[in-house]
């Protein structure tokens, strides 16, 4: 899946948020070491940030176990936060165990006169002393007081003084969340066949095609599966050709094609009187139709010709109402299309984990 190909780049954004916090913490460590001590204020610093990295190891691992369980519906979101948890780990060992140590030799170097790990560079001063042109630049804006002036001064103090601020910041969280669960139902299932094509495809030519020649609705074949057909019962027969005909009385439905239930009395007396039927040149055509085990009909196979919708929407609702008729059937039968997996059951499945995911968030 395009999905693993993700984690490797979250994997170094992550690692490089602990760096950051790593030189933040070794910048504002003692300025009054001697060189002698790099070591010392390196190991400080990594006391300081050391808990935030684990922190934020922890939770991203968490949240990403949690969807690598609930998401097992989905096996590539599955596999995903696997590999994203295998990547998060090593990328955070990797910022506890070795760039430290990289950090605390090669400033241990620099302070003994000697040349830094990264060879072609040159610098006279340990890290947190030295002046390169992008710290000359950072310190001539100030950016780092200015940031952090504005903190201190202004934003920090409405967290404590505005009785304003804190309700506003109380009422948006809650509008966005009733916000979400008002849009969550309104959440379009599927999407356009055309977004499944690149744009210069000729299959964007064929839907132009399509549309040109049928309108909003195409005529598409559906797959209805019985398993276990007992075609020698009477009353067998007689709700399947109650579900066939329920079938038949939708308006988007053009033809049911279902050989069982066109079958004569004679030919479904008996299994055996169905082999002979199917071995015949009658039923011959209807054996790609039939799975077949020690002469026993273990399945057949009808197919629903339906005008299907071309908007992703009317096209999923359409396939709910399908499968509602197959469901409420007296017999063992399944409806079927190739794209009510994507317009269905996958919004099914996604809708499902973005409520837990949601409701684990909160």
């Amino acid at each position: 899946s395009f999905l693993g190909m993700l984690s490797p780049f979250l994997g170094i954004a992550s690692g490089v948020d602990s760096l950051f916090i790593l030189v933040g913490a070794l910048r504002t460590s003692d300025p009054s070491r001697s060189d002698s001590d790099v070591p010392r204020v390196v190991a400080r610093a990594l006391a300081r940030g050391g808990p935030s990295i684990v922190s934020t190891w922890l939770t991203s691992v968490v949240a990403f176990g949690v969807a690598a369980v609930f998401g097992r519906s989905m096996p590539n979101l599955s596999a995903f936060s696997l590999l994203l948890i295998v990547t998060l780990t090593l990328s955070h060992l990797g910022m506890l165990f070795v760039f430290p140590a990289m950090l605390a030799l090669s400033e241990q170097r620099i302070a003994e006169g000697r040349r830094d790990l990264l060879f072609w560079r040159v610098r006279k001063r340990p890290f947190s002393e030295s002046s390169t042109l992008l710290t000359q630049l950072v310190r001539k804006l100030h950016l780092g007081r200015r940031l952090r002036t504005a903190f201190k001064k202004h934003y920090a103090r409405l967290v404590e003084d505005s009785r304003i601020f804190r309700i506003g910041g109380a009422a948006i969280y809650a509008l966005l969340v009733v916000t979400g669960l008002a849009l969550l139902r309104d959440v379009g299932r599927g999407m356009p066949d055309r977004d499944l094509a690149r744009d210069h495809s000729y299959l964007q030519s064929f839907f132009d095609e399509t549309e040109a020649a049928f309108g909003s609705m195409r005529l598409e074949r559906a797959n209805l599966l019985l398993t276990g057909p007992r075609l020698n019962e009477t009353d067998y027969r007689t709700s399947l050709a109650d579900l066939v005909t329920a079938f038949e009385d939708r308006a988007d439905v053009a033809r049911v094609a279902c050989w069982p239930n066109e079958l004569s009395d004679a030919d479904s007396v008996t299994s055996v009187a169905t082999m002979q039927w199917l071995a015949s040149s009658s039923g011959v055509p209807s054996l790609k139709d039939a799975s077949i085990e020690n002469q026993e009909l273990l399945a057949a196979r009808c197919s629903v010709y339906m005008w299907q919708p071309i908007d992703p929407a009317g096209r999923a609702d359409q396939a709910v109402a399908m499968r509602d008729v197959a469901s409420t059937a007296s017999v063992s039968a399944t409806i079927y299309h190739e794209s009510w997996s994507t317009h269905v059951s996958r919004h099914i499945a996604i809708s499902s984990l973005l409520i837990q995911s949601v409701g684990f968030a909160g």
